[in-house]
């Protein structure tokens, strides 16, 4: 792919280019030099000295390793190695890969200012940790958080030192380390390795470790020979201790071939300028650093985000081993119970999924039902996210007010996701057929207020899911899609349905439009939930709703457009069919049909907001596939 440069792109690449012929001869004698002498020798007594103050006690042990007579290296180099790399990440504007940045303390994050230009495309960027391969080329989970503008942020020009530090925010940020940046200097010499964890032309990380040494350290810059693409701009460049000496920005393609290949000349800005910078709000040359450049040289240089200057970890989540199972003497399922950690960064419903301008909120709730909400144990209110839905609990029911799912049929996964592909940490894994029937306890309520396997194991009444498990079974990567799967199997997604009661209209309805979703590429939000009235017939203790809503939404030419569906499942449950007959006047005219959304309203008690003006669905109707059809392009009925 040929990359167009801009003017001032073309302008750095020509100064650099200027550079690094106009020092071939100075260069070539300082590397012969290094090849007769050593790498220490070469550069002279005091930056020797220099260079080995820089070492720790373990690393100093191994100094003739700088001298360049081995290469052997403690099995520590892989352990940073690990910690460096998560401290990467890819850096998205507007959606597009636009090179790499990394963490370079707490919360702060450094790239190219060719990578991100100024603030207003800061407001557009997401930093993205996590996109890379694991083991068996598994990726991991992947986290986004974007630029925090509220905080001090430094830019310098991209013909100058070129580099844009900012604040970050978003959940979760304690998790991520970071790569202290050292003031002092002669960090790496001439001839000595040069290793760079990057984004190449915003691929999933890679790390270049061989065949790479620095040539020059002559003005601001370092030029060394490692592999690099568009994209790599903005990524860490580290000597063998993985100290980070400089901040890579810039590449040339020289006339000379290795093996048959082009070798690549890299720049990167030198650390130590970069800091002298921040320090005093301004470059070597004179130009100004825009932003707050001094509160950020403080938070950089302070001693507990220098440390020792190799990189730091961050905190660690709690991992999966520490799954409880919780069961009682009437159940047989057992209902398994994650840390909270296990649910950091879920999206949730996204208001704005639809785009075009075009919301879909939650719906607004009458007090008495906001006074009956289940609130999360950390006091972040009533919404549980999951990966691409939500759910709002009733605290005395036990069961879910409503749940809210996004359905993207353009990024379905071409995997076939059943019911056993559970384990989005790692997709190889074998899948157990019991996986199927795992249902989790969401850690961030009261297990209390969670409804129990005991009415189920002991009835007709199966773990009805609410949101469709395949609905959220979407994503630009296998493991979001296999996440969204696992996340449907919450407790608090699921409602005592009759095992008939999906079976028929309601299972039409649900193939209807998912498979209209993918046929059509599209996107809907789907509202789901029972209907919870006082009079509910009471089973083994529990209150179980006889009836169930759906409200779908989805964009039409620019306008948002909404339908409501309703089903009871009377019929199927003959243990409650004579206490629902008692009282029915309210929705007894409305079964098994579309319906006014206004009608489910008067049921609910949910004000459905733009969603009952958008409501095309006045009349009742029988949900027959030919009028679901109509409804949901390119819709399809099999399971």
């Amino acid at each position: 792919m040929e990359i167009e440069l801009s003017e001032t792109a073309e302008a750095r690449v020509k100064r650099f280019k200027d550079l690094y012929e106009s020092q071939t001869e100075v260069r070539e004698e300082r590397l012969a030099e290094v090849e007769t002498l050593g790498v220490l020798n070469a550069a002279g007594l005091q930056t020797a000295v220099n260079r080995v103050a820089h070492l720790t006690v373990a690393e100093g042990r191994r100094v003739e390793a700088i001298s360049g007579g081995t290469d052997l290296a403690g099995v520590n180099f892989l352990d940073y190695g690990r910690v460096a790399a998560d401290c990467v990440c890819r850096i998205l504007v507007d959606g597009a890969a636009m090179g790499s940045g990394f963490m370079i303390a707490p919360g702060v994050v450094i790239t190219n200012q060719h990578v991100i230009h100024d603030t207003e495309e800061a407001k557009e960027a997401r930093l993205e940790f996590g996109f890379e391969f694991g083991l068996d080329d598994i990726k991991p989970a992947r986290r986004k958080f974007e630029i925090d503008l509220s905080k001090p942020f430094a830019i310098s020009n991209e013909d100058d030192l070129d580099f844009a530090v900012f604040a970050v925010k978003g959940d979760g940020l304690d998790t991520l380390g970071w790569l202290p940046l050292e003031p002092r200097t002669d960090k790496i010499l001439e001839g000595e390795p040069v290793v760079i964890v990057q984004h190449p032309n915003g691929r999933e990380k890679e790390l270049c470790l061989f065949n790479s040494e620095l040539v020059q350290r002559v003005q601001a810059f370092l030029h060394y020979t490692t592999d690099t693409e568009p994209g790599s701009s903005g990524s860490p460049v580290f000597n063998r201790q993985w100290q980070v000496v400089g901040l890579h920005h810039a590449s040339l393609t020289l006339p000379v071939q290795h093996r048959g290949t082009a070798v690549v000349a890299n720049e990167g800005i030198r650390i130590s300028k970069i800091i002298e910078a921040l320090k005093t709000g301004k470059t070597e040359q004179g130009n100004i650093v825009d932003g707050d450049g001094p509160a950020l040289h403080r938070l950089i240089t302070d001693p507990d985000v220098i440390k020792n200057g190799r990189p730091v970890r961050g905190k660690q989540a709690i991992v999966v081993e520490s799954v409880r199972e919780i069961s009682t003497e009437a159940s047989k399922t057992r209902i398994r119970v994650r840390p909270i950690a296990d649910l950091e960064d879920r999206d949730g419903h996204r208001v704005d999924f639809l785009g075009n301008g075009i919301s879909v909120p939650h719906p607004e709730l009458p007090e008495w039902i906001q006074a009956d909400l289940t609130p999360r144990v950390d006091g972040q209110g009533f919404e549980l996210k999951y990966r691409n839905y939500s759910v709002v609990m009733s605290k005395s029911r036990k069961l879910a007010r409503y749940t809210i799912v996004d359905i993207d049929g353009g990024k379905q996964r071409q995997i076939k996701i059943d019911r056993k592909l559970r384990n989005w940490r790692d997709l190889a894994a074998v899948q157990l057929e019991a996986a199927a029937d795992v249902w989790w306890y969401d850690p961030r309520i009261e297990t209390q207020y969670q409804l129990g396997p005991e009415v189920y194991d002991a009835t007709k009444f199966a773990f009805g899911h609410l949101v469709r498990r395949e609905d959220p079974v979407w994503g630009d990567s296998d493991w979001e899609a296999v996440q969204g799967n696992d996340d449907s199997f919450y407790m608090t997604n699921c409602s005592p349905q009759h095992q008939d009661f999906n079976s028929k209209s309601w299972l039409r309805l649900e193939n209807g439009i998912l498979s209209s979703a993918r046929n059509s590429r599209r996107k809907y939000v789907v509202l789901t939930g029972p209907v919870l009235r006082f009079d509910d017939p009471v089973i083994l203790g529990i209150k179980c709703p006889v009836a169930f809503w759906k409200v779908v939404a989805y964009e039409e030419q620019g306008q948002l457009v909404s339908y409501g569906f309703m089903q009871w499942q009377t019929k199927f449950v003959d243990e409650i069919e004579d206490a629902v007959k008692k009282e029915s006047l309210v929705l007894k005219n409305i079964q098994d049909f579309q319906v006014s959304i206004a009608e489910i309203a008067t049921a609910t008690s949910l004000d459905f907001g733009p969603l009952l003006d958008a409501d095309r669905g006045k009349s009742t109707v029988a949900l027959t596939e030919s009028r679901l059809m109509e409804i949901f392009p390119g819709a399809t009925f099999e399971a």
